[in-house]
């Protein structure tokens, strides 16, 4: 009797992942057509990691910065503030571009500290980003920028890219003829 509940309870776990997988990929695919709006509605209330990253991209691409940064401080942040050990590159990616377009860019050179890989796309942009406003600032605000990463009030940073980055597994399906991704392995950012 065990064994048939068990199977039965397998097959249940297998259908609810198989459900879960299709909804987010639907919203990775609403956030990639640039449909914030729907992208929240179809995410709801769902409250897993993933979910929650997602709704924080469309929260900063809808200029609800704040919400944005709540929401990663509550995802990736320990009670000590440092962030969480094995939090994934793209989430703190996307905490530090939420700081950034909120007018921390202090905060966001912080939260960069903890990206492993220092090679992708979407770090240097934030980084390059930085220092292309940084040489706009007038003299002594800059040397407070520099010497003490005093940021002057208000702080607006420009930037040339959509805020927040999905992977490519995330967004593209496979190549039917060779079984591989359809988009390039690397990280890319999502218009």
């Amino acid at each position: 009797m065990s064994t048939v509940r068990n199977t039965s309870q397998h097959k249940d776990h297998s259908v609810e992942a198989a459900s879960a997988a299709r909804h987010l990929q639907k919203t990775r695919q609403l956030i990639a057509a640039g449909d914030c709006d729907a992208a929240l509605h179809q995410l709801g209330q769902h409250s897993d990691p993933e979910s929650r990253n997602l709704r924080g991209i469309c929260l900063m691409r809808t200029g609800r910065t704040e919400q944005a940064v709540q929401l990663y401080r509550l995802l990736l942040l320990d009670v000590t503030g440092n962030v969480r050990t094995g939090s994934s590159d793209e989430v703190v990616i996307n905490f530090a571009t939420a700081l950034l377009i909120s007018g921390r860019p202090a905060g966001c050179l912080d939260i960069l500290w903890n990206v492993k890989d220092r090679t992708l796309p979407a770090y240097l942009q934030l980084k390059s980003a930085i220092d292309k406003w940084s040489r706009t600032l007038p003299l002594w605000a800059r040397l407070n920028w520099v010497l003490g990463k005093l940021q002057p009030d208000p702080c607006i940073v420009p930037i040339d890219f959509p805020p927040g980055i999905l992977t490519s597994e995330s967004i593209g399906g496979t190549d039917s003829a060779a079984g591989r991704p359809a988009v390039a392995e690397s990280q890319k950012i999502i218009a």
